[in-house]
């Protein structure tokens, strides 16, 4: 499917052609804290949608490949991939060598299209949150397919809003 620019401002648009989509970061092996850890690692449970991110339980490793492609920074939303609950939570400050884990999507929005704030609010609706669950495949464990979540229709008000 092809994106249109920002320019021409449709109603909605699939979201991939509003944010990168990529998978967090995938350990060959179990992640275990370390005090000579050179990155922190983002997992399902350091995060709490009243608290954030709960920094005493976040553990710090030496990642085994290029690190850089799963580092989070202000303005990224975490969309939970794994599980039953697939809230996004908007990163609202900058973090030094921190990357998320594999549970997460990690979606970098375009700013020229959408903000982020927006978006991780839109990706949070009740409406949006039932197509994403509609999404999920698998048994037990349900995973929102990357392709699928791509797919999502944006809902994007006008430019003026």
């Amino acid at each position: 499917m092809q994106c249109t620019d920002s320019t021409s401002r449709p109603h909605a648009i699939p979201l991939h052609c509003a944010a990168l989509v990529q998978p967090g970061y995938l350990s060959r092996t179990r992640v275990r804290s370390s005090r000579i850890g050179t990155h922190h690692l983002l997992q399902a449970k350091d995060l709490s949608r009243d608290s954030g991110i709960a920094w005493s339980d976040v553990a710090s490793f030496r990642p085994e490949r290029n690190a850089e492609l799963y580092q989070i920074s202000r303005g990224d939303i975490l969309l939970l991939a794994r599980g039953r609950s697939h809230w996004a939570f908007l990163v609202a400050e900058d973090f030094v060598n921190t990357l998320a884990s594999s549970v997460f999507y990690i979606i970098r929005p375009d700013t020229a299209v959408v903000r982020p704030a927006y978006l991780a609010w839109w990706l949070n609706l009740p409406e949006t949150q039932a197509q994403i669950n509609a999404c999920s495949c698998g048994t037990g464990i349900g995973y929102i397919n990357r392709q699928a979540l791509g797919s999502l229709m944006v809902a994007l008000p006008p430019t003026e809003v």
